[in-house]
């Protein structure tokens, strides 16, 4: 990772904050400050805090996993956790959350993110799991910018060659431009051709394609999917996205059966 990535991290933090004080008001407050701890080379604290409504203890596990989001339709897709955690991790360090005030009754609880980062950052473990079989190729298409780079980072984060398209159309033009994928990872819902249409087109052209069909509007296409096809409703997490990309590329078919994978509308 590098310092930009960084900083955009803690600025996700922020955005979330004053998304959290929109209602009623309030303060944000950033700390940076050395620190010691067993177990932990010596390095950096890094506190965002807010004195907002908290966070629901319900949520509090999903608050991590890509696509999670209390925002309503159409606004963010609720990637700024999953993105601030992973950057943490590639600079190898660890973020906690924390009600930011324990005190009297009727006090709203607020938030506390603490990132803690050692001043030299070893290799995140999350890296050397899933690595990538040498030189394979990931097609990402996903039209929803945030959503397609924060695909592309994990994917690249665990060794694959990714190229990342916002549409059937740029995807087709890649390929016929010589890009040769392993595997497809799209979205159903794009503008223009849809990803099922596109990945049949893709597959009658690249022999071997392996297909990876992501949505939560599977139910709608089941019938268009082949069967050779593995799919991956959202939400889903980094780790399932790695898992599920290995999957296709390793081809095991005992591992391809549709009905593993439960399916998700919304």
């Amino acid at each position: 990772g590098s310092s930009d990535d960084l900083e955009q991290a803690v600025l996700n933090l922020l955005v979330n904050a004053r998304d959290a004080l929109a209602a009623a008001g309030g303060t944000i407050r950033v700390r940076v400050g050395p620190f010691r701890a067993d177990g932990l080379p010596a390095g950096v604290r890094i506190e965002v805090e807010d004195d907002g409504p908290g966070i629901p203890s319900s949520i509090r596990a999903a608050i991590w996993e890509p696509f999670f989001t209390t925002k309503g339709e159409g606004r963010g897709t609720g990637l700024g956790l999953s993105v601030v955690a992973r950057v943490v991790r590639e600079h190898g360090g660890r973020i906690t959350l924390d009600d930011a005030r324990t005190g009297s009754v009727g006090d709203r609880p607020g938030t506390r993110f603490t990132i803690l980062l050692p001043s030299v950052s070893p290799v995140s473990p999350s890296v050397v799991n899933h690595r990538a079989p040498v030189g394979q190729v990931v097609l990402v298409v996903e039209d929803d910018e945030e959503i397609r780079e924060s695909i592309r980072a994990e994917l690249q984060t665990r060794g694959y060659q990714v190229t990342a398209v916002a549409s059937a159309e740029a995807a087709r033009e890649a390929v016929e431009q010589g890009l040769r994928p392993h595997v497809l990872v799209s979205d159903v819902v794009l503008p223009g051709q849809d990803g099922v249409a596109l990945a049949h087109h893709l597959c009658e052209r690249l022999d071997g394609l392996r297909v990876v069909i992501v949505s939560g509007f599977i139910p709608q296409h089941a019938a268009a999917l082949d069967p050779d096809w593995l799919r991956l409703p959202k939400p889903f997490s980094a780790e399932q996205l790695a898992t599920t990309v290995r999957r296709a590329i390793l081809a095991d078919p005992r591992l391809d059966a549709m009905g593993d994978l439960p399916t998700q509308e919304g």
